[in-house]
């Protein structure tokens, strides 16, 4: 597979070290495509823990001791794997909630809309590495902006993506409830998308330092 938009440079210096459970993730896709129904994977997940792995590598993403940028799309055929299993449904729009890296961006957009900042590459370019590649997204806007984006005393500039007709990997609602176990893999009503290009097409403001970004997959 060939991706078509790296991630940017300024993500990765800034990026940690994946956990080492990421040597496992051929073991467990080796796995998967054996697998033909929920009860299958739950019987085979008794034996050899696939739920905990993933749960090590991407329910702590944000704690930065999980998988990284640069191996996250390994995760990408176990996903696919996991939809094929458990099915998924369609959804025509989904929402992402992030805040932008801290530094001196962090009010990037804030200083734009307020004429002093400039609207150059550089703030497209953020954005699109932003909404780039394998992601968590939701189909519920209000999760996107209460439970992802904002956060109290947190004066970052918030986003929160919009993309109409995604690329739905894994719907995870449909793997969770299938499951019953006792710690986190997804976020509720959670989907997972691969965007291989994305491009803004159009930025609103929401309220003071929120603000909806309309992008599309060109990719």
């Amino acid at each position: 597979m060939k991706y078509a938009m790296p991630v940017h440079p300024n993500l990765l210096e800034k990026d940690f070290e994946s956990s080492q459970e990421v040597s496992l993730i051929p073991e467990i896709l080796n796995n998967l495509k054996t697998i033909s129904t929920p009860q299958q994977y739950i019987d085979l997940d008794e034996r050899f823990g696939f739920s905990k792995t993933l749960s090590k590598l991407w329910f702590y993403i944000n704690k930065k001791t999980g998988i990284n940028l640069r191996d996250r799309e390994k995760l990408y055929p176990v996903f696919k794997q996991l939809s094929r299993i458990f099915g998924t449904k369609e959804y025509n729009v989904l929402y992402r909630g992030v805040r932008l890296p801290q530094g001196p961006d962090e009010n990037l957009l804030t200083e734009m809309t307020v004429g002093t900042g400039d609207p150059e590459l550089r703030v497209l370019t953020i954005l699109e590495n932003l909404a780039y590649g394998l992601r968590s997204w939701t189909s519920k806007k209000k999760v996107a902006i209460q439970d992802w984006g904002i956060r109290p005393g947190d004066t970052r500039d918030v986003v929160i993506f919009k993309v109409f007709n995604p690329n739905i990997v894994l719907d995870t609602d449909q793997f969770t409830e299938a499951l019953e176990i006792d710690f986190g893999i997804f976020d509720l009503h959670e989907v997972i998308t691969y965007l291989k290009d994305p491009e803004v097409v159009d930025l609103e403001i929401v309220s003071h330092r929120v603000y909806e970004v309309t992008v599309v997959d060109k990719g």
